[in-house]
């Protein structure tokens, strides 16, 4: 911080500094408030400044008060800033043992910001001043609504399917993910050949993703078989493609300068009467079968799937289940992937990634998982059968959008949203919590086998 000294940085538009905390309740939220309604800035806490020139006479720091004051200080503004604005608050130890807080605060995207007393503030020079222009208020919507259209053009896609595809009513999920607030990033040297090369090579490589079983952290490795990688206008499109697959939307993912990224996902989908290998021999759908399709000879045998000798009924005609299990490796895979093209560069765990999720083709389709939990959840609850066909979390309406922290394990409430949006309920909450722990344990066990 000593070139806040050395190159006589001034309060003004974009910097405020206190040599004290204020005893003045909200008084930090005010300047927040201020900065987030104009252009953003930074507010310091234990900087002295000269009352003239108002450049930096001493870091002086200041002493803590009792509790956490970092946490204190993030409550106030939250509790008196609606809506809460973008801000970063960092505590810094002086030699001297004392401390200067440092806030950054964004540009807000959703003007106006409201402080708890009804005033709108705005940062002039080195001031922060309640608003009296009406003009100004409608200006500040003007750059919400400009925000929130940015938002809905970043979540359109055009990958388009073949008609014989389309036949085939598979249900896709479509998620977008972007260092929150949107544009507030951009990938360094995102033309150049060097960033193409790195890219290509995380892409079509094995991925790290890191699992937690209990309180124990296992890693494991994931690949998705991407091997195709070309440029568009502002982005680049990876896929996995062969001679049967190229024509046909698949897995795809689109990164763009600006940190965001477009992926389409298609769900594995079986009959419950006709599953993939890897269920051939499961009892949950054994007992589904004979809750929803019995035998018509009467007995109980899982030999007794074929259609011929099951109940024909809707549930064998036209509902799908979905593999959850499938489901969440794949997204397990694009989250480790897209966070470590992030953190390579540049961007730290724990910033704000705002995301959204679509799943189109959703009708009549099961989120299905093979174990005993999940067997527990539909003898409660009944199948969960969606009646809808697109479902968005959350809506896409006014630029709105969900976010996580940047971590290891981002997947987790991205994966849990998305099947919430197919069908899972969530009123039972022990479900989540024994699903996500059972499904965590198989997922171990048959990577080690493997």
């Amino acid at each position: 911080m000593q070139f806040l000294v050395t190159d006589s940085v001034a309060e003004g538009w974009f910097v405020e500094y206190k040599e004290q905390p204020s005893p003045k309740k909200g008084a930090i939220g005010k300047s927040v408030c201020a900065f987030a309604n104009s252009e953003g800035g930074y507010y310091f806490i234990g900087i002295k400044a000269g009352k003239d020139a108002n450049t930096v006479i001493d870091i002086s720091g200041f002493d803590l008060p009792n509790g956490n004051y970092a946490d204190t200080v993030s409550q106030s503004i939250v509790g008196n800033v609606s809506p809460t604005p973008e801000f970063d608050l960092k505590m810094i130890e002086l030699n001297n043992g004392k401390y200067v807080l440092v806030i950054k605060v964004e540009q807000g995207v959703s003007p106006p910001y409201i402080l708890s007393t009804g005033q709108v503030i705005l940062r002039e020079e080195s001031s922060n001043n309640p608003v009296k222009d009406r003009y100004v208020i409608e200006k500040l919507y003007e750059r919400a609504k400009g925000y929130n259209s940015k938002i809905e053009r970043f979540t359109e896609t055009d990958f388009q399917e073949s008609v014989g595809q389309a036949k085939e009513d598979v249900a896709h999920v479509e998620l977008y993910m972007f260092p929150s607030p949107l544009d507030s990033f951009q990938f360094p040297l995102f033309k150049e050949e060097q960033f193409f090369n790195s890219l290509a090579k995380a892409a079509f490589d094995t991925s790290t993703v890191k699992l937690v079983d209990g309180e124990s952290p296992i890693e494991m490795t994931l690949g998705l078989g991407l091997n195709n990688i070309l440029t568009s206008h502002d982005s680049y499109i990876l896929r996995p493609v062969n001679c049967e697959s190229i024509t046909r939307k698949g897995l795809t993912l689109e990164l763009f300068k600006n940190g965001g990224v477009k992926v389409l996902m298609p769900l594995n989908q079986f009959k419950m009467n006709s599953p993939p290998e890897k269920y051939s021999d499961s009892i949950i759908l054994e007992k589904l079968l004979d809750k929803y399709a019995p035998s018509l000879n009467g007995m109980d045998s899982f030999d007794s799937r074929s259609s011929d000798k099951r109940d024909l009924n809707d549930v064998l005609l036209f509902v799908r289940l979905l593999d959850g299990e499938e489901l969440i490796l794949v997204m397990m895979y694009i989250c480790s992937f897209y966070r470590s093209i992030l953190v390579n560069n540049g961007l730290e765990d724990g910033i704000d990634i705002g995301f959204r999720a679509r799943v189109n083709n959703c009708w009549r389709k099961v989120i299905f998982f093979n174990d005993d939990t999940f067997l527990d959840f539909v003898e409660k609850y009944e199948l969960p059968c969606n009646p809808k066909d697109n479902v968005e979390m959350p809506r896409f309406v006014d630029g709105n959008y969900f976010k996580v922290k940047l971590t290891e394990m981002m997947y987790a409430p991205i994966c849990r949203l998305v099947m919430e949006g197919v069908g899972m309920s969530r009123n039972d909450t022990q479900f989540w919590a024994n699903q996500v722990s059972s499904m965590v344990g198989r997922i171990i066990k048959n990577q080690q086998n493997e």
